[in-house]
């Protein structure tokens, strides 16, 4: 049953995806399938791939959001050829997803994590994920991410509830 609600909102999700411009749905795609990878050469391609999807669609969330997560998989691998230029680039990419894209539970969390990671307000980025979670309160990675979060701010007893929390959805 979980597998058909889980292909069931795969469909959604395509069949809802927030730009009009194939070929930038396309190269996301691509991009997409890099995301759960630790390779400095196949992030840098899915970054490519993303670069030319936000040339033709700069507003494209989904893109700008996956873009900031592979620059936090550049800096937490020290891959990055410039850092603090990474760090700069990321955040921004992630405060782009979040103004394009205010209501997805997807976006948010993710936004808000990378924006946690590179130092933003840690309140504030927490707002972000606990508005993921009222969007949708079974996503799991958004659990997660914000367990993690509850850690970087001090309270590992609360991020343990949510680590704990996570596992029950994933």
């Amino acid at each position: 049953m979980l597998e058909l609600s889980a292909e069931a909102a795969e469909i959604r999700r395509a069949n809802e995806r927030s730009t009009t411009d194939l070929t930038a749905y396309d190269f996301y795609l691509r991009a997409r399938a890099h995301h759960m990878v630790v390779d400095r050469d196949r992030i840098l391609q899915a970054l490519d791939w993303l670069g030319q999807a936000l040339a033709r669609d700069a507003r494209y969330a989904p893109a700008l959001a996956q873009a900031a997560n592979f620059r936090f998989h550049l800096d937490i691998n020290d891959w990055a050829e410039d850092a603090e230029a990474n760090r700069r680039t990321a955040a921004d990419l992630a405060r782009q997803a979040v103004q394009a894209a205010p209501d997805d539970p997807e976006i948010l969390a993710r936004s808000a994590f990378v924006l946690a990671y590179f130092g933003d307000d840690i309140a504030a980025c927490l707002s972000l994920v606990d508005r993921s979670l009222e969007v949708n309160p079974s996503f799991g990675e958004a659990w997660g991410m914000k367990g993690w979060m509850l850690l970087w701010a001090g309270q590992p007893d609360l991020a343990i509830e949510h680590f704990e929390r996570a596992g029950r959805y994933t």
